[in-house]
C-alpha cells in the first residue's frame, strides 16, 4: 500500500507570536491520527524556534507526516487580490486535510486567466479560493461557506468568535451578496476585500 501524503501547515508569527497554535495543533493531530494512526500529539510549540522569525510577519512553514520532515522560516508579504473567476470543480475532489501536494488546485489556480486568484463552485456551492477561505457579507453579518475544501484555522477561529456564520451559499446567490473576504492564517479577516462585482 503506498505511504499515506505529507501534510503541511502554514502559521503566522508575528510579533514574535505564534498566531493560531491551538487551531494548527488540533488540524495537525486530527491529520496524522485519520492517515497515519499516529495518536503522539504534535504541539509545535516545541518545533518552532522563534529566533528565526526575525521579520514583521513571518510565515512557519512545516511539513510533516508520522514526524517532521522540514520546517521553513520564510518573510511574508500580502499578495493583492483584486479579482477573482468562478471555477467549477470536480463534484468529487476532497482536499479535507492539508496535502503538501496541491497538484489538482494547481490545475484549477491555472484557468484563472487575467483574474487574481479562483473562486471554486463545486455542486453548485462556494467553498474557497485557491488561497483562502472566503466569507460573504450582507445586511452587516458575514458568512462563510458550510463545507469549505478546507476547514482553514483562521476560519475555525472566526467561527468560534461568532464573527462569520456558516451557510450553505450557492453559486446563483453570490452576486446577492455585497462583498468577500479571503483569509487563512497569515492573512488577517478584513485585510482582503472585494466586491462581489469583482467576481466573473
Amino acid at each position: 500500500m503506498d505511504n499515506p501524503p505529507l501534510l503541511i501547515e502554514s502559521i503566522c508569527i508575528r510579533g514574535g507570536k505564534i498566531q493560531l497554535l491551538q487551531y494548527h495543533n488540533r488540524r495537525a493531530n486530527l491529520a496524522r491520527s485519520a492517515l497515519y494512526d499516529c495518536h503522539d500529539l504534535i504541539d509545535f510549540s516545541n518545533i518552532i524556534d522563534i529566533k528565526e522569525a526575525n521579520h514583521t510577519i513571518t510565515k512557519c512553514r512545516i511539513v510533516y507526516g508520522e514526524s517532521i520532515v522540514k520546517v521553513e522560516y520564510i518573510p511574508y508579504a500580502l499578495r493583492p487580490i483584486d479579482s477573482l473567476k468562478i471555477i467549477e470543480i470536480d463534484e468529487n475532489y476532497g482536499y479535507k486535510h492539508k496535502y503538501l501536494n496541491r497538484t489538482k488546485l494547481d490545475h484549477y489556480f491555472s484557468k484563472k486567466d487575467e483574474a487574481d486568484d479562483i473562486l471554486m463552485i463545486q455542486s453548485g456551492l462556494v467553498t474557497d479560493s485557491y488561497y483562502c477561505n472566503v466569507a460573504f457579507s450582507k445586511n452587516g453579518r458575514w458568512y462563510t461557506p458550510k463545507k469549505p475544501l478546507l476547514n482553514g484555522t483562521k476560519r475555525a477561529s472566526l467561527i468560534n468568535t461568532q464573527q462569520i456564520i456558516e451557510k450553505e451559499i450557492h453559486s446563483k446567490e453570490i452576486y446577492g451578496y455585497e462583498s468577500v473576504r479571503l483569509f487563512n492564517a497569515l492573512i488577517a479577516f478584513g485585510d482582503i476585500e472585494l466586491s462581489t462585482c469583482s467576481i466573473s
